[in-house]
């Protein structure tokens, strides 16, 4: 896409955008929120800078399209028809620096993943107490670590890229406590004029219920007092 394309469609609609990488990169920054790989917009000549170190299998997927270069590589999701095309040898992307080998991730499912259905709702879009049935996981217990309230974090910052596409996400396995990481922001920043507010539901079906848990109680105290 370019960078100024707009995607139509649910949140989670079109492909990966290397833009997004970048902008969300920067904002995890701003926010504080150093858990996502640093990443750069670089201009990449595939034929001089790309072609020469490819693998085998990697350089089996490139193509000419008249003078473009063309390439699907190797992904889950990569096919034939599914290429990208550089104008003639060059294109704009993004480059991800990779954790070194020390840092093993461990990936975990999403409590509030969508079904990536239009006609079926996950059960966190239909109850309003969900949290309270993701908090009885031993994952998520509040003496087992900060991991929910990461998951909150997370999205707060996935509402402000715009992504609903965290199905899924990864800790380091070698470390106790591991906070939650945000990588795979490619599906973000998508389109400008619409907010998904239900990206938040990790918040205000878990924070803001405890917050007027909380002050119901006061309230309840206070007038017994006076």
């Amino acid at each position: 896409y370019s960078r100024a394309e707009l995607i139509d469609g649910p949140v989670y609609a079109g492909k990966d955008r290397h833009n997004a990488e970048v902008a969300a990169f920067h904002l995890a920054v701003l926010l504080g929120l150093r858990r996502s790989p640093l990443t750069v917009g670089r201009k990449i000549n595939l034929r001089r800078e790309v072609m020469p170190v490819a693998t085998d299998n990697l350089l089996d997927t490139f193509y000419q399209e008249g003078n473009n270069t063309c390439f699907y590589g190797v992904c889950y999701y990569c096919s034939p028809q599914d290429p990208v095309c550089a104008k003639r040898d060059v294109m704009e992307g993004a480059l991800i620096m990779w954790l070194p080998h020390g840092y093993i991730l461990k990936k975990y499912r999403n409590p509030w993943q969508r079904t990536y259905k239009t006609d079926v709702l996950a059960r966190w879009e239909v109850d309003q107490q969900y949290c309270d049935k993701v908090k009885l996981s031993r994952l998520y217990a509040s003496d087992q670590g900060s991991r929910l309230l990461d998951i909150v974090d997370s999205a707060i910052f996935d509402f402000l890229i715009d992504n609903g596409d965290r199905h899924h996400y990864e800790v380091f396995e070698n470390f106790n406590n591991s906070m939650v990481l945000l990588l795979d922001n490619g599906k973000s920043f998508g389109n400008p004029n619409h907010d998904h507010v239900d990206i938040l539901a990790p918040l205000y079906q878990c924070c803001i219920r405890i917050v007027l848990q909380v002050a119901r109680q006061h309230m309840e105290e206070t007038a017994v007092i006076y």
